[in-house]
């Protein structure tokens, strides 16, 4: 910052310069939303990985041809795996990163670093350029058309954004936060008191409250948000974005929500934790497998999950309930 100066001149120049950009600060935008990357960002229209799969903790993902899996246990190694499963690549391995949350868009992964104090992290997808984005220890991790927006467990779980780069970091409200979705220019969250179910537009204005229902496994597709109802035995519901036409789906104690394509993947504790399927609208529910689940991910008509816990092994099996097999073993090295 300039020192100040007795100088008539100089003091009048540096008004009228603080005024011009504050007039340039609150002139809204020829290019658009403040929000929206320019059209060199290759993060425009992408985001980094599914609304489903981030709200159970991010630990597949897909781009391209490739798979990226982190594998079960405490240690939580990301691995890039081709489609045919032959060519496995273990990223950051010197580094020992523990990844959650992960985001792959073009040639960078976004994601959750647990190793020492949590902070947020991106790497090239062939492993180089490793770099620290924020220290701010964030969960729920979503990249969207240029920002990372994300839960920040350091400041009671308020909502945040700050830009791929590390620039622009923002707070974006004074609320105890979790379970984010960011569809369409729109976060939509509980509060962590209630777990009530909100919204509010990605610059943090708009807000209002969508259900005084106590929300779980929030999955916002399509217009509609889907999500367990934690004081009526996590049965599904269903409710627009607009707050209207609320409706039960199942009465199944549901948890670990997934919804893609027109169905809900979900872990059935009504009947021991099994995965199941149904459609959004209440019919066609199905048994895919007897296998104790959680953490539900769809990638590419798969459906991966834990056999349990994130403690116990990956496995996948197609939406059709066909083709069930291990995917990754614990490892607590």
């Amino acid at each position: 910052m300039q020192s100040k100066k007795p100088i008539l001149i100089l003091s009048s120049l540096i008004v009228i310069v603080a005024v011009a950009l504050t007039v340039f600060l609150w002139k809204p935008w020829d290019g658009g939303s403040p929000d929206t990357p320019t059209e060199s960002d290759p993060t425009l229209g992408q985001r980094g990985n599914t609304v489903g799969n981030i709200i159970n903790v991010g630990k597949v993902a897909q781009s391209g041809d490739w798979l990226y899996i982190v594998k079960p246990g405490l240690m939580m190694p990301l691995y890039k795996i081709s489609a045919d499963g032959k060519d496995r690549q273990q990223i950051a391995a010197e580094e020992r990163d523990m990844f959650s949350y992960v985001n792959v868009i073009g040639d960078w992964i976004y994601y959750r670093n647990g190793r020492g104090t949590p902070s947020i992290y991106k790497i090239k997808t062939d492993g180089t350029g490793r770099e620290k984005v924020s220290d701010d220890a964030g969960s729920y991790l979503s990249v969207v058309d240029g920002w990372i927006y994300y839960v920040n467990d350091d400041d009671d779980y308020c909502l945040y954004k700050i830009r791929t780069d590390g620039t622009g970091r923002e707070k974006l409200n004074n609320e105890s936060s979790g379970i984010l979705n960011v569809v369409d220019g729109w976060l939509y969250y509980v509060d962590r008191a209630n777990m009530w179910l909100h919204k509010m537009q990605t610059d943090g204005t708009g807000h209002t409250i969508l259900s005084d229902d106590d929300c779980a496994w929030v999955n916002v597709v399509d217009e509609w948000i889907y999500y367990s109802h934690y004081g009526n035995n996590y049965t599904i519901y269903k409710i627009r974005t607009d707050g209207t036409g609320r409706e039960k789906i199942c009465d199944d104690d549901s948890i670990h929500l997934n919804v893609s394509d027109g169905w809900i993947y979900y872990s059935n504790f009504s009947d021991g934790k099994h995965l199941y399927k149904i459609r959004t609208d209440g019919t066609g529910k199905e048994l895919l497998c007897a296998d104790e689940s959680s953490n539900i991910h769809v990638i590419d008509n798969w459906v991966y999950y834990m056999q349990g816990d994130l403690m116990k092994p990956m496995y996948r099996i197609r939406i059709d309930g066909t083709e069930h097999e291990l995917v990754e073993q614990v490892v607590n090295w």
